[in-house]
């Protein structure tokens, strides 16, 4: 679906909506901190997908969260796994915007290791409703997300903090073969019961 190394600003891929992004020197660059900095993708990612991300959190800023958005309908609902600096205790957390509103399950959160001016490789898969997150090559969490996908956009964010981006691949998750015979019974099954009716 994507694989950008943010070497130039494709504006077929991103539109930013809100904050000043810069592309330059090979990374995609958030350089003033504010509430939920996002930039998007124009178009819908696969709904079971793996995505890695690899950034770095600069100096600046109080909390220092660096995120994505998946789901992501109007900035008002989306799906969401971001790092967080805060004041010394560092975490990986999953969560949830619902009606533009923030709901931080407890389920979610848990404690990582996240150094400022480091590099950081975040990596997410979204199957149905289970998520699991890794971080530096670690799985930190396999979690079921408690409200339902939805067809949306991928989008990157900085909130009370800054950060450089260097690279991020979105793959959509072929169908299992057990996905693929369970789809070819349930077809044949409609399709019997339609000759029947």
């Amino acid at each position: 679906f994507l694989d950008d190394n943010f070497a130039t600003h494709n504006k077929e891929v991103w539109r930013v909506l809100s904050g000043d992004w810069l592309f330059e020197d090979q990374k995609l660059k958030l350089k003033t901190p504010g509430h939920f900095v996002t930039i998007a993708t124009q178009t819908n990612h696969p709904q079971d997908f793996k995505a890695t991300l690899k950034y770095r959190t600069l100096t600046g800023g109080s909390i220092g969260s660096v995120g994505l958005f998946f789901d992501m309908v109007e900035l008002k609902a989306a799906q969401a796994v971001y790092t967080a600096l805060g004041t010394g205790n560092s975490t990986v957390q999953a969560f949830h915007r619902v009606n533009g509103s923030e709901v931080y399950p407890g389920a979610g959160i848990v404690p990582a290791v996240v150094k400022v001016n480091e590099d950081t490789t975040l990596e997410i898969t979204a199957r149905g409703q289970e998520l699991k997150i890794w971080l530096n090559g670690e799985l930190k969490l396999t979690y079921t997300m408690p409200t339902p996908r939805q067809p949306g956009r991928f989008a990157l964010w900085c909130h009370a903090g800054v950060a450089e981006f260097h690279s991020l691949k979105i793959v959509p998750f072929e169908p299992s073969a057990e996905e693929l015979q369970l789809a070819l019974r349930t077809a044949e099954s409609e399709a019997a019961l339609a000759v029947k009716s």
